[in-house]
């Protein structure tokens, strides 16, 4: 218990030291660290790995203080013309996605705070920042081409429909269990992966625009794409292991269709009001 409240002294230092000007109680931000290192096995490890100033910040903005949004504003969103400047580079367009991300991040949530609260300290905020310009103004451009969200919706029922008969029975019989179990692995991805996923697989951006958005080759992004569906179907299966009794063929068959259809999963659950979490 000493350590792990050596740690928060330690983080709130590092938060003051950085914004002297924004008046966030050490109880505030103790009780927000806490939320993001709870049901951790090594609190006091996971504590040491968090970016103090960032979290400070974002938490001060949760709470709606002046003073950080005052902040926020300067340091972060003041960028967003230089991030959104491969998607659209006028300066109304880049307008329109920063008061998108004030109202939708900044403006509290009724009986609570608003989402910036959602941001993990686990990466540099201003990486937070540009994955959500980025989005932000796909989602935009998308709004302006399309005319309205039809198409998404479209989009969204053909995902929905069964892939095959095979596929469609498994599914039915096991979907519970396939859904919790291909849930959780999602869930336990760290937040650059699943930020990853939600820009190839919902913005559909090629390995060679998120290789540009984070400044990497895209045989780099090829790899960490690859890592990450092999984690993902790794811990799907394990947690389908545990929670079904199949026989050694049912099970293999299941586990082969999980493979095959890895992206359309991904996709689905995806589009899920539910992987609205998968955002912070």
């Amino acid at each position: 218990m000493e350590e792990i409240e050596s740690a928060l002294r330690a983080l709130d230092a590092v938060g003051r030291a950085e914004w002297p000007e924004i008046p966030l109680s050490a109880e505030a931000f103790a009780a927000h660290v806490a939320d993001r290192v709870r049901g951790r096995s090594d609190v006091a490890g996971n504590l040491g790995t968090l970016h103090a100033a960032d979290l400070f910040l974002a938490c001060a903005c949760s709470l709606g203080i002046t003073a950080a949004l005052a902040a926020f504003e300067r340091v972060h969103l003041s960028r967003v013309p230089s991030l959104v400047r491969r998607v659209d580079s006028s300066s109304s367009f880049a307008d329109d996605v920063a008061q998108a991300m004030r109202e939708r991040f900044l403006v509290p949530v009724k009986g609570g705070c608003s989402r910036i609260a959602e941001y993990s300290g686990r990466g540099p905020l201003s990486n937070w920042v540009r994955v959500v310009a980025v989005r932000t103004a796909l989602r935009l451009r998308r709004e302006q081409r399309r005319g309205g969200n039809l198409a998404d919706q479209e989009g969204e029922l053909q995902l929905a429909r069964p892939v095959d008969p095979e596929l469609d029975y498994l599914k039915l019989r096991y979907r519970g269990a396939y859904e919790e179990a291909f849930g959780a692995a999602l869930a336990a991805l760290p937040d650059r992966d699943a930020l990853l996923l939600k820009l190839h697989y919902l913005d559909g951006l090629s390995i060679d625009r998120i290789g540009a958005l984070y400044g990497i080759h895209r045989s780099t992004v090829a790899r960490w794409r690859s890592g990450i569906r092999r984690r993902i179907l790794a811990s799907t299966r394990e947690q389908l292991q545990r929670r079904l009794s199949l026989t050694e063929s049912e099970f293999d068959s299941l586990v082969a269709l999980v493979r095959s259809q890895l992206a359309v999963s991904i996709r689905s659950a995806l589009h899920r009001p539910a992987a609205e979490a998968l955002t912070k």
